[in-house]
C-alpha cells in the first residue's frame, strides 16, 4: 500500500484531474471552471518554467492558431460602438486565450495520454446521455400521469 502511495506524483495527479475535467465536459458547465482551476494550480507547480518555454516554442503555431480568435475579437473592439458590451465579450472569451496556453504548454497531454483522454471523454458523454434520457423519461411520465 505504501509503495502505491509513493508512486503517486504530482504529474499523475495532474493527469487524473485532466481526466476528471474531460469527463465533466458533457455534464454541468458549472463544474468545469473549478476543475480547470485545480488543473491550472497543479500544472503551475509540476512543470518547470524552462520546460514550459520549450513546449511553447515547440507548439507555437498551434498556440497562435487557437489564440487568434481572441486576438481578432480584441481588434474588433476598434470598430465597435458599444465598448462596454465589447469589453464584456472580451472578458467572456478570455478562456480562448488562456486555455490553449495552459494545455499546450503542459507535458501532461502527449501522444500516450491522448487516447486515454478520448476514452474518458466518450465515457463521460455516454453517461451524460444516459442520465439525460432517464430525466427525459421521468419528465415524460409525469406529464402523462
Amino acid at each position: 500500500m505504501k509503495n502505491q502511495i509513493k508512486e503517486i506524483t504530482l504529474e499523475k495527479v495532474n493527469l487524473y484531474v485532466l481526466h476528471i475535467l474531460v469527463f465533466l465536459i458533457s455534464f454541468q458547465e458549472r463544474l468545469i471552471p473549478v476543475t480547470l482551476v485545480v488543473f491550472l494550480v497543479l500544472n503551475l507547480f509540476t512543470i518547470p518554467i524552462s520546460e514550459r518555454l520549450r513546449l511553447f516554442k515547440k507548439r507555437k503555431p498551434y498556440i497562435l492558431l487557437f489564440t487568434s480568435f481572441y486576438i481578432v475579437t480584441a481588434l474588433g473592439l476598434v470598430y465597435t460602438i458599444n465598448l462596454p458590451e465589447g469589453l464584456f465579450d472580451l472578458e467572456v472569451k478570455m478562456s480562448m486565450l488562456f486555455v490553449p496556453l495552459l494545455f499546450l504548454t503542459c507535458n501532461v497531454i502527449n501522444k500516450y495520454s491522448v487516447f486515454g483522454l478520448l476514452k474518458t471523454f466518450i465515457w463521460g458523454v455516454a453517461l451524460s446521455l444516459i442520465i439525460q434520457f432517464v430525466i427525459a423519461g421521468y419528465n415524460l411520465s409525469l406529464i402523462h400521469i
